[in-house]
């Protein structure tokens, strides 16, 4: 295994692709002390280590949206999604199965479903989960990661009933008689929680997810809780020095912790003392919503708040989807203005965007965190309502780079698994699982891929020495059989990974 130390190590391979669109051929790359020190056809000539002929090196991928400990969690819960459970009668045959194998008294846990993936199209009921769970507690997660189906014995261990209100940022649904069905719709999530997880069970779950992104070649992820604050923070400074997170971590900080108590204006947020370099801190995130802020009240004030993070230097991410909540974002932002000394804002999802919101993009400077992939695994899905969700409007791609908005991609994870490869192929393609080219104009090619899935997404977090491959970048390296290149998009996106590199050690798979 090739490690960090004073010795050099030369990788010598057919091409590399530096992420700044350069294509070398016979290259060689020089590293030292875990950061590249020199690239090129006769780079290392004179080198004291040792040199690995390989294939083709691209920079390590950078996953700029995703919920480390969401999809940490759903390692152990039932999956949920297809083609493991297609219908109502499969999901409850699969809850039912792992709660057999629990005590009495735990909790089940389900995640990945989508109503529009069953049969019957629609969401469970706490009924249906309370006979899946033999009396045991069932919580489902959606896939979207804004909503839960929980039993009956659920609704009643956390005293919801019908005379439970609404929490301000979401919904308990009902049925006619106003009893709840077992659905729980946005901040309403948050009124059923299984048992907290031990800091052990934690640590295994966040250490095999780690693993798991390693061996797809991500080395640096963008944590995008919207509830992350300083015990987040810490947890997640324990779980890098740990190495339980082996990737680097850039963690957003939620937009109520960093104006709490009535604050103005927030300074960037600070790392605990004594930390690994890996952990960084990101954006401030908002959740938006159709009434406008998201927990920030009335929308009027969330420009105030975006401007007063502004003016201390911290970007801030804004998490709109619909065509709503996206122009809302830009009406903030327009107010706002950019940050000092800071990266772009940011626009997560931005799932419909018409022409008209692409130009106000552009005019703000304001970038788009979007998901490649999103098109592969749910293009389909969309398809079934064209006039709700026109093609051209959906997760676009090329025409915003056309119009100058930076543009990043992040898998969202757990919403989808996470598949760099296959997200590029996705970007190329925009070709669903059943075929179909979905926005054509929105395709870019393999060097615009590439880049949307490395260099770009690492400026966007904060971290712009990343994501490439350069004399003075850290050696955060991906080695791959073949040159992606030179492959079907198809064929790219089931290429294996024959390498990672993470500061010039070999942290997945072998050379």
């Amino acid at each position: 295994m090739a490690e960090a130390t004073g010795a050099e190590l030369v990788l010598r391979a057919r091409v590399v692709h530096d992420g700044d669109g350069r294509r070398l051929h016979g290259a060689r790359v020089v590293i030292r002390d875990g950061v590249v020190i020199e690239i090129g056809r006769h780079a290392g000539s004179e080198h004291r280590g040792r040199t690995l002929d390989v294939a083709a090196v691209v920079p390590g991928f950078v996953d700029a949206h995703v919920h480390v400990l969401r999809a940490a969690r759903d390692i152990t819960a039932v999956d949920c999604r297809p083609p493991a459970v297609r219908s109502l009668a499969e999901l409850v045959a699969a809850l039912r199965a792992r709660a057999l194998t629990l005590p009495a008294d735990a909790w089940v846990e389900g995640s990945g479903y989508h109503e529009l993936d069953l049969a019957e199209r629609r969401h469970p009921t706490a009924a249906e989960l309370e006979a899946a769970g033999g009396g045991r507690p069932v919580r489902l997660r959606h896939r979207s990661g804004h909503g839960v189906v929980v039993s009956t014995s659920a609704l009643r261990a956390a005293g919801i009933d019908a005379a439970t209100p609404d929490p301000p940022d979401g919904r308990v649904e009902r049925d006619a008689q106003r009893a709840p069905t077992g659905l729980l719709l946005g901040g309403a999530a948050r009124l059923v929680r299984p048992p907290r997880r031990s800091t052990t069970e934690l640590a295994a779950e966040v250490a095999e997810l780690s693993r798991r992104w390693l061996d797809l070649g991500i080395t640096t992820l963008c944590d995008a809780g919207a509830d992350n604050d300083a015990r987040v923070l810490e947890l997640f400074a324990i779980l890098v020095r740990g190495k339980r997170v082996q990737q680097r971590l850039v963690v957003m900080r939620g937009a109520s912790d960093a104006l709490r108590d009535g604050a103005t204006a927030a300074p960037p947020w600070t790392v605990p003392g004594d930390l690994d370099p890996r952990l960084s801190a990101g954006h401030v995130k908002f959740m938006l919503s159709a009434s406008g802020a998201g927990g920030r009240g009335p929308q009027d004030r969330l420009a105030e708040a975006i401007a007063a993070l502004a003016r201390a230097g911290q970007a801030c991410a804004l998490h709109a989807a619909d065509l709503e909540t996206v122009a809302i974002a830009l009406d903030a932002l327009e107010r706002a203005g950019p940050a000092r000394g800071a990266p772009p804002h940011r626009v997560e999802h931005a799932t419909l965007l018409p022409d008209t919101l692409v130009a106000r993009l552009q005019a703000c400077g304001a970038a788009v965190v979007g998901h490649p992939l999103f098109v592969r695994r749910h293009g389909d899905r969309y398809l079934t309502d064209p006039d709700e969700n026109p093609p051209p409007w959906l997760h676009r791609c090329g025409s915003l780079l056309a119009a100058g908005v930076p543009v990043a991609a992040g898998s969202d994870a757990p919403v989808v698994t996470p598949a760099p490869l296959e997200s590029m192929a996705a970007a190329m393609t925009r070709r669903t699982v059943s075929g179909t080219v979905l926005g054509p104009d929105e395709r870019v090619g393999f060097d615009t891929a590439l880049a949307l899935h490395t260099r770009w997404a690492a400026s966007l977090c904060g971290r712009p020495e990343l994501g490439r491959i350069r004399a003075g970048s850290p050696a955060d390296l991906v080695v791959l059989p073949e040159d992606p290149a030179t492959l079907a998009p198809e064929a790219m996106a089931e290429l294996p990974v024959t390498a990672t590199m993470l500061a010039g050690e070999v942290v997945a798979g072998s050379l």
